[in-house]
């Protein structure tokens, strides 16, 4: 699998991660909610997803963040197969404070019709405080806004809890655990 290198990372970007991660402070409402295309796998095990990752896995072990909920969303049950999405899986399900749902793209993409949302969104939501919005466009980066309008938060929630119920849990039938750095091994 390609892996996009990242040798310098922008300033923009830890800025905007600093702030977004800011949102999160202990309460029971500081859920950290996230949408990941399985047809991104080679984005999220970029070297800068995988520092983000490691910050939102910090605030969770410092129970800053109570939960970290991720629907998986996937064009076609082999994407679902792949050894990259088997390890995302494995990893949400067999770590405590994780947990995944599946989702298939055109499920997701009605959710947000209904919403009257772009269907290209991707998206993170920080507790009720933020949300990051990005359009799916670009393969290799992400490039999006993040909006700490309470209204709009609230309304991304919902749109994410309800995806979140129509979604499946995934079989974790002989999963051992899996560590970030098993995770993000070559």
């Amino acid at each position: 699998m390609r892996r996009y290198s990242e040798t310098s990372i922008g300033v923009l970007r830890r800025i905007r991660a600093w702030i977004l991660m800011r949102s999160f402070d202990s309460r029971s409402s500081d859920v950290y909610r996230a949408v990941h295309h399985f047809s991104d796998n080679a984005f999220f095990f970029a070297d800068y997803s995988r520092e983000f990752f490691e910050d939102v896995d910090n605030l969770l072990r410092k129970g800053k963040i109570k939960q970290v909920k991720r629907l998986l969303v996937y064009g076609n049950e082999t994407e679902i197969r792949t050894p990259e999405s088997h390890k995302i899986i494995r990893f949400h399900l067999t770590t405590i404070g994780y947990d995944c749902r599946v989702i298939s793209s055109l499920a997701w993409e009605n959710m947000l019709v209904q919403a009257s949302l772009p269907t290209t969104l991707d998206l993170g939501i920080f507790g009720e405080r933020r949300a990051y919005r990005a359009p799916r466009d670009k393969p290799d980066y992400v490039l999006g806004t993040w909006t700490g309008n309470r209204t709009e938060v609230r309304r991304l929630v919902r749109l994410f809890e309800n995806s979140w119920q129509d979604g499946r849990r995934p079989e974790a039938e002989g999963f051992s655990k899996l560590s970030i750095d098993e995770l993000f091994a070559s």
